[in-house]
């Protein structure tokens, strides 16, 4: 599964999942890998978020094919977009 539209606002990163076989593994890989209180399900705008920290980044490695790319194109574009 690959997460979608990862950004970071604040100390923490957003990201949408894609409709795929692996959806709702992805969605109990989530619940099973992060601590309730650490991730959170925006049912309006579809998004998931969880802290923004060096573990949780490699949290999300383990979980999405996609996630070391997304996180190293988000690092570069940081400076460009001050929060």
């Amino acid at each position: 599964m690959n997460m979608l539209d990862l950004r970071q606002h604040g100390q923490r990163y957003y990201f949408k999942l894609g409709r795929g076989p692996d959806f709702w593994d992805t969605i109990r890989l989530i619940k099973n890998t992060f601590r309730p209180r650490d991730y959170d399900y925006d049912d309006e705008t579809k998004e998931w978020s969880v802290p923004a920290t060096s573990i949780d980044e490699a949290k999300l490695c383990m979980i999405f094919s996609n996630a070391e790319s997304c996180l190293a194109f988000l690092e570069a574009q940081l400076p460009l977009f001050p929060d």
